[in-house]
């Protein structure tokens, strides 16, 4: 995963340099930020796909990794870590409903204070 200042996160453990070739190649066709997924197929040769993200600042204490905000008119769940949530998520909450009235929030810790989101309309 690379940060919107080029920052690259990485799942695993890999010697310097190992990530260069395929972080080249992808930039060569998205810019940061963005979720990228290698497979070696054989020797010297990996299969690479990679979608843009969304990355969202969150300024409130979230005591979990995930969340998912459901927003229906006057509805509203909130699950952190697939458990009912009580906090505020009040960053998240304003990104997606400046998209939307009624939307559907998943959103990632990345790093930190740093989320990926994806917000969807219902």
């Amino acid at each position: 995963m690379t940060l919107p200042d080029g920052t690259v996160l990485v799942d695993a453990e890999l010697p310097e340099g190992a990530l260069t070739p395929i972080a080249d190649a992808i930039e060569g066709e998205l810019n940061p930020p963005y979720r990228a997924h290698a497979v070696r197929r054989e020797d010297g040769v990996w299969a690479v796909g990679a979608k843009t993200i969304e990355v969202v600042e969150v300024h409130e204490e979230i005591d979990g990794d995930t969340v998912s905000l459901v927003v229906q008119g006057d509805e509203r769940t909130l699950l952190i870590d697939e458990r009912p949530g009580w906090s505020e998520v009040g960053t998240l909450e304003t990104y997606a409903r400046e998209r939307h009235t009624d939307f559907v929030l998943q959103a990632e810790r990345l790093d930190g204070n740093l989320w990926s989101v994806q917000v969807n309309a219902l």
